[in-house]
């Protein structure tokens, strides 16, 4: 493609042309990739029959990408946010009491976030860019 894009493993067009992540359309699997192709896909998905995601939940993160604050919308308060980076490493975990979260200490970068509400039902994974 001429604009440098990438088709990820699940068919979504990526934006970057060095790392990026992508979940497939039910949230249960993880492809994380360069450039230069795919790195790894993970399963997500159900454990000893149990969903690890509540798929009826949604949530809307905006703006994505940001520079300082994300804004989660669809959510049950109180909820935990807990971001990793592209190298699965947890990164930021907040206890969220409203629905802004100030991500400036983060560097740029995609980053996987998990949101699990007091009830713990986790919302199937979000993905967020950072652009100071």
């Amino acid at each position: 493609m001429d604009d440098g894009s990438l088709i990820s493993s699940f068919g979504n067009e990526v934006q970057s042309k060095k790392n990026w992540i992508d979940f497939s359309p039910d949230g249960l699997r993880l492809a994380v990739g360069h450039q230069n192709g795919v790195l790894g896909v993970w399963n997500l998905g159900p454990v000893l029959g149990e969903e690890l995601f509540d798929l009826n939940s949604s949530c809307v993160v905006y703006p994505n990408p940001t520079q300082d604050y994300i804004n989660l919308q669809g959510i049950t308060l109180p909820a935990t946010l807990i971001l990793y980076n592209l190298y699965g490493q947890e990164v930021y975990q907040k206890k969220m009491q409203s629905s802004t979260a100030d991500i400036r200490e983060l560097p740029n970068g995609i980053y996987m976030g998990v949101l699990t509400t007091q009830q713990n039902n986790t919302v199937p994974p979000i993905k967020i860019q950072i652009l100071h």
